[in-house]
């Protein structure tokens, strides 16, 4: 599988625009704010229909050009068959409109969410552990998102049952319903919420495998561990605790036993990864779970998935550019990469099928 082909319509920097691309390193050169990122972002949206940098979606519009609309079309093969899928974006009378087409036929954003299987990366990402633990259930949600058709519409449903469960807690606690209405939708939480914690709790487990063997590309000679760390533990566990925090939880007005409260603890040595790991240590660590994800999701799918990679190489030394372009480029993934330069290492992709789009006189 691979991307072929883009078309932006009004789209952040770009009015009109459209580019074809390689099988293997497409790389987008040009000085910092030239619409590298933006172009990127594109590619992201238009495999799910969201941008990985907002969630308002007007911002993504072109306001010099028309201050109402954007619109992306991509065509990608597989299987050596072409497929498109198209998005249209209006926004009016401060109402959002989406219109999404996949082979000409209207899909739903759950429905093309893991149609074209991929890879993101930004500087952003050591926020998977220095930020919150929302991020770091991100990064299995989006593996799973994946290689589970069925996650998607599990997550949805337990956020639905999460958000009615925490409604129904201030109104016990403010006097407005009966504490007996509980259990149903106890009951409820447990049966998605168990599913949940199975596939996050065995995609660790892979992450982990990969992590001990040769996979890790960049930390060799330090031992690499993922611990996952949940209030659930098995589905009667899970209502147990739901049950003996019943009336903390009225109180509070919110669920506080739950997949929505697990976390991940990256380990470096024995040692927490988020306090004692440097930086540098800390962004190899993302970048080599990056990789690993890209192998999880083709051992599931058998497809190759396409990486995007923002600004990669900044902080990189020319040995470690080269182990990435070597590893991605022998395993024959699609790979879209922004730099602001390539001077000093373009020689290292003289081996791999190789496109080089100058940014800036092409936006």
């Amino acid at each position: 599988m691979y991307l072929s082909k883009i078309r932006l319509y009004n789209f952040r920097s770009y009015e009109d625009f459209s580019c074809h691309f390689c099988k293997t390193w497409n790389i987008l050169v040009g000085e910092n704010g030239c619409g590298k990122t933006n172009l990127l972002e594109a590619i992201y949206y238009s495999f799910t229909s969201r941008s990985p940098r907002t969630v308002h979606l007007k911002e993504l519009i072109n306001m010099n050009f028309s201050p109402h609309k954007f619109a992306l079309n991509i065509e990608f093969k597989k299987d050596d068959i072409n497929n498109k899928v198209s998005h249209k974006y209006l926004y009016e009378n401060r109402k959002s409109h989406k219109n999404i087409q996949f082979n000409s036929k209207k899909v739903s954003i759950l429905e093309l969410v893991g149609k074209i299987p991929f890879v993101y990366f930004v500087p952003e990402d050591l926020n998977m552990i220095k930020g919150d633990s929302k991020f770091r259930r991100k990064l299995l949600d989006f593996i799973l998102f994946q290689i589970y058709p069925s996650y998607k519409f599990s997550l949805t449903k337990y956020s639905g049952i999460l958000k009615e469960r925490n409604v129904l807690l201030r109104n016990i606690r403010d006097g407005k319903m009966s504490a007996e209405l509980l259990s149903e939708w106890d009951m409820m939480l447990v049966d998605v919420g168990f599913d949940i914690f199975s596939k996050r709790q065995n995609l660790t487990k892979i992450l982990n495998q990969k992590l001990k063997k040769s996979d890790n590309v960049y930390l060799k000679e330090n031992e690499l561990e993922i611990f996952y760390k949940s209030s659930v533990k098995s589905q009667d566990d899970f209502l147990a605790r739901l049950r003996k925090n019943r009336e903390r939880e009225i109180s509070y007005g919110v669920t506080l036993t739950g997949v929505h409260r697990d976390n991940l603890q990256f380990m470096l040595n024995g040692s927490n990864l988020k306090k004692f790991g440097s930086q540098g240590q800390q962004r190899l660590f993302i970048l080599t779970l990056k990789i690993l994800t890209a192998e999880v999701i083709f051992g599931f799918t058998k497809e190759k998935p396409i990486l995007i990679f923002d600004d990669v190489f900044s902080e990189l030394d020319l040995l470690k550019i080269k182990t990435l372009i070597d590893i991605l480029g022998e395993k024959k993934y699609q790979v879209f990469v922004s730099s602001v330069s390539v001077a000093g290492f373009s020689d290292f992709f003289s081996n791999f099928d190789t496109k080089i789009f100058k940014i800036d006189e092409l936006s």
